[in-house]
């Protein structure tokens, strides 16, 4: 299940929010069964947190934009 953390949609049960399955997805090329072992979560999880970025693309790739800007501020890349 997905739910709003606050402003930020997370998957229940976990400290994961959808931006961060889905980078880690797309950014290793992982299918998503890798993605689940990598993460430690069920298979189902990555799925569901997949779905909702296909219903959902554009608000999740402006969190992993707004984090990747937040990552080279800080180290300078």
């Amino acid at each position: 299940m997905v739910r709003s953390a606050g402003p930020r949609p997370a998957l229940v049960g976990t400290r994961l929010d959808v931006w961060m399955v889905v980078e880690t997805v797309e950014d290793s090329g992982a299918a998503e069964e890798d993605a689940a072992a990598y993460l430690e979560i069920p298979h189902e999880r990555v799925s569901m947190a997949m779905r909702y970025y296909r219903d959902h693309q554009a608000e999740i790739d402006a969190w992993i934009a707004s984090n990747q800007a937040i990552a080279e501020r800080h180290t300078g890349v």
